[in-house]
């Protein structure tokens, strides 16, 4: 027995090195391409897009809701009472740090870019209503609401529960390989095991790299209003590698003390500034916005996430910008499943002792409710003031997403109250995105270092990966490169849906199998 055991270590071992070369040469080569080649990467990796979304836009609608409707199948069914982790197991974390950890590591950054920037977005260019009308106040809360809130989460919350099930039930270390290898000959696991946890690591390395990025650019834009500077390439890179040391100090403190304390300081932070803007800001207009939009979003749920803009395959396109879809929902989708690569590895982690409809409910409907309540008092208000001020804020967004919110706060006319607001969230970009990096590399070393050769030393080795990457995409390529590289991510976003739902397959196999 004992030989046995030694000999699928050493098999596991071997897997695990093949892996770490094989993702290391690809990730290298994507970030290589994109700055040697700039406009050659950007224009394929733009076709690709393209087919993505003329060819796949009825795919990854159909799947967000299938997910919705298979998340409710666990929460109302039988199996909703089975524990993770066993029938005596407890929850590590009480439920405030547990929502604000989960919370913090899938959306939190996104939502302070985007819970601004996607209302006014929408407000100017909406799909279903004219441009700027009143009447489309409505439905570019809606969009945001779908968009961010019950369809994203539950594809967060399946890749999540696979993993949570398989890793606290199953015994199962806590890799994408091993929630799908149960349903292939013994043969072809070796082969698989190296595309699954390659494209696991890719769109996880990746997506932490560009978003990291991405929550730099927006950082910095908050200290140039709050110290009135120009911010040079030189400030970013510092930057950079002040909040990588910052994640690798948090990192070192475990999971039970530095992120946990990171994402709780989040959720305060984040209540401060709404409770602010419910009393500074237009409060009428955000209560009765509230009601409405919310009425109307869950009147609209299924309509919107069962629409595909099937028209424009009538008149065709050539390029994804043609596309309401191509610059939305599909986009948004691709980039949840790539964000769902490191999100379901660590909420996984966290959830030990909670039953499966807890845990569904949990990562389904909490963190929706709180992306309604936070877009529709920020993006609301941004609305308001937008028209208030004869498109100040729109101009801001159209040439920068990131200065959405540092706009509308320079526009409410509330004296240095405006400092505090700015001050408050230029925090909130980087404390939540230091604990999505930190949350992400902790779960990327378990994606290729089994249970005897887990060292602190070796994440510090993936936190230096990742912030190199992000530096040098900074130095030689801007935000350009950035964006080529995250549509990359998106891009691989597409097998990754397929992993999942091979993962959902084998979810239920085991659920009968064990219950």
């Amino acid at each position: 027995m004992q030989q046995k055991n030694n000999d699928e270590y050493s098999n596991r071992e071997r897997i695990d090195l093949i892996i770490k070369i094989v993702s290391s040469v690809i990730v290298i080569s994507v970030v290589l391409l994109a700055l040697l080649f700039h406009e050659e990467a950007s224009n394929v990796i733009n076709y690709i897009r393209t087919l993505v979304t003329k060819y796949l836009n009825w795919y990854f609608v159909a799947l967000a809701s299938s997910f919705l409707l298979f998340s409710i199948w666990l929460i109302f069914g039988k199996y909703g009472k089975v524990v993770l982790g066993g029938p005596d197991a407890k929850p590590e974390f009480n439920r405030f740090a547990w929502y604000s950890m989960l919370y913090a590591c899938g959306q939190g950054v996104g939502m302070i870019f985007w819970g601004i920037a996607e209302p006014i977005m929408m407000f100017g260019s909406d799909k279903f209503a004219p441009a700027m009308s009143l009447e489309n106040i409505e439905y570019a809360m809606n969009w945001t609401y779908f968009h961010w809130g019950i369809h994203a989460w539950a594809i967060y919350c399946i890749a999540s529960i696979c993993m949570a099930y398989s890793l606290h039930n199953s015994k199962k270390p806590l890799t994408y390989r091993d929630t799908i290898l149960d349903l292939f000959p013994v043969k072809s696991r070796g082969v698989l095991s190296v595309c699954i946890e390659t494209i696991a690591i890719l769109t996880t390395v990746l997506g932490l790299s560009t978003s990291f990025g991405f929550a730099i650019v927006q950082f910095a834009s908050g200290l140039e209003i709050l110290f009135n500077i120009k911010i040079t390439l030189l400030h970013h890179l510092i930057i950079i590698v002040a909040l990588a040391i910052i994640v690798g100090v948090e990192m070192s403190t475990g999971i039970h003390r530095g992120i946990k304390i990171v994402s709780e300081t989040n959720t305060i932070f984040s209540l401060i500034i709404l409770t602010l803007m419910i009393i500074v800001g237009p409060t009428l207009f955000i209560l009765h916005l509230f009601v409405e939009s919310l009425g109307s979003y869950l009147f609209n749920l299924f309509p919107m996430g069962f629409y595909t803009d099937s028209t424009s395959m009538i008149a065709g396109f050539s390029k994804w910008q043609e596309s309401w879809s191509g610059w939305w929902t599909v986009f948004i989708w691709c980039w949840t499943f790539a964000f769902a690569s490191f999100t379901g590895g660590f909420v996984a982690k966290i959830s030990k002792g909670r039953t499966i409809r807890d845990f569904m409910i949990g990562v389904i409907i909490v963190p929706s409710l709180f992306v309604i309540i936070w877009s529709c008092i920020m993006g609301g208000s941004a609305i308001y003031y937008d028209i208030k001020s004869a498109g100040a804020v729109s101009e801001a967004v159209a040439v920068d997403n990131s200065m959405g919110i540092f706009t509308m706060f320079q526009n409410m006319n509330i004296g240095f109250l405006t400092s505090i607001l700015t001050l408050l969230a230029t925090i909130l970009v980087g404390t939540y995105y230091i604990s999505s990096l930190d949350s992400g590399i902790i779960v990327l070393s378990d994606y290729v270092s089994s249970e005897r050769s887990k060292s602190n030393i070796f994440k510090i080795v993936l936190l230096i990966l990742v912030t190199s990457v992000c530096l040098v995409l900074f130095i030689i390529g801007g935000t350009h490169a950035l964006t080529t590289v995250q549509i990359a991510t998106i891009i691989a976003g597409v097998p990754f849906s397929v992993l999942t739902i091979l993962m959902c397959i084998n979810l239920v196999k085991r659920l009968k199998k064990d219950n």
